[in-house]
């Protein structure tokens, strides 16, 4: 279901559906930049249940997901164009698109494997999974993303 996901919203992004490319590039920035926001803050959401730090453990499935749904995005948001302005992408998402995208893959199917987790309410799969997609999402950030100050 994911990859038919993820196929549909690759060709309407190629296809000129989502004209992301045509979009100016201040407002792809923006919209990139919202889109991680929310992945961020499903993740730290995620992160305080998981850590027993928050008693909202049926809200768990929602964060999941949020964090699985947006996660297939990743890739749409970053088109050539977009590298430029304030942003904390590095250049080397463009520069290095198909070592980017093995690590955007690699995102997608943690989040994937903490919601099948989730779904099947496995606390030892659970952890592994969560501790997997913050693997992924740190090594993106390592590689992708400019340091903040």
């Amino acid at each position: 279901m994911r990859s038919i996901q993820a196929a549909l919203l690759t060709a309407a992004v190629l296809g000129g559906g989502l004209s992301l490319a045509q979009d100016d590039s201040d407002d792809q920035i923006k919209y990139r930049q919202a889109v991680m926001k929310s992945l961020g803050g499903h993740f730290a959401a995620t992160s305080l249940i998981m850590r027993d730090k928050v008693d909202f453990r049926p809200h768990l499935i929602d964060h999941a997901r949020a964090l699985a749904n947006a996660s297939i995005n990743i890739h749409a948001v970053f088109p050539q164009g977009s590298e430029l302005g304030e942003t904390e992408a590095m250049a080397e998402i463009w520069e290095k698109p198909e070592e980017f995208q093995l690590k955007v893959a690699a995102a997608e199917q943690a989040a994937d494997n903490f919601l099948r987790a989730v779904e099947a309410d496995d606390q030892q799969q659970m952890q592994s999974a969560f501790r997997e997609l913050g693997q992924s999402c740190k090594g993106c950030h390592d590689e992708f993303r400019m340091k903040k100050e």
